[in-house]
């Protein structure tokens, strides 16, 4: 694996740690209920992850 397929799974995981804080003590349907929980969620997933998904699958698929 380069030097960079790591650096970019490296920022997947912490962002994924990110998520898994802002989600910790919800259950589906508090989570549902609550929409700046769900927006957070979403924009983390939209900015910090999804861009990386070309690179993501190039890698999987090494």
């Amino acid at each position: 694996m380069e030097n960079r397929d790591f650096q970019i799974l490296k920022k997947i995981l912490l962002e994924i740690d990110v998520l898994e804080e802002m989600i910790k003590g919800f259950d589906l349907k508090k989570f549902i209920e609550d929409e700046r929980t769900k927006r957070a969620v979403c924009m983390t997933l939209q900015n910090d992850i999804l861009p990386f998904k070309n690179q993501l699958l190039n890698i999987i698929n090494e």
